[in-house]
């Protein structure tokens, strides 16, 4: 089967190999994505119903009554999330890797915390506080 022009095995999403792979499938309708945003919801400390559209769902990451760079941090997650769930996704099909939920979410607090640091000066916090206090982390940013 053709999938974006590229030869594929199966229909199916390589990820949970139970529903065919569409966009709103692959990043907010799989039980294997749908787990690892519930883990980053968890570690960010914050309760959230997700839309299955990709826009809508960006836009519900834009909160009221916070700084911009406080919505910077929080559209850096969200493109993270989506990020390393495509790179996990492209691993499965093209290395044989194999599906694991922890090893995204550890990648994406890399990521967001590496790019927090990097881009904001007031940012200077230890990975391991950002992994036990992201919220905390947050707004010691300006």
């Amino acid at each position: 089967m053709e999938k974006r022009e590229i030869a594929v095995e199966s229909p199916l999403c390589s990820l949970c190999r139970v529903e065919v792979e569409s966009n709103s499938h692959l990043f907010f309708e799989c039980r294997f994505v749908w787990l690892v945003w519930s883990r980053c919801f968890a570690w960010l400390g914050v309760q959230f119903v997700s839309h299955n559209d990709p826009l809508l769902n960006f836009s519900q990451f834009r909160l009221w009554n916070v700084s911009a760079s406080a919505n910077e941090m929080w559209g850096v997650i969200w493109t993270a999330v989506v990020r390393e769930l495509w790179k996990h996704r492209n691993n499965v099909i093209f290395n044989g890797g194999v599906v694991n939920g922890l090893k995204v979410v550890a990648l994406v607090q890399v990521k967001v915390w590496s790019w927090i640091t990097s881009k904001f000066l007031s940012g200077l916090f230890s990975f391991f506080k950002w992994c036990l206090e992201p919220l905390v982390c947050m707004t010691m940013v300006s």
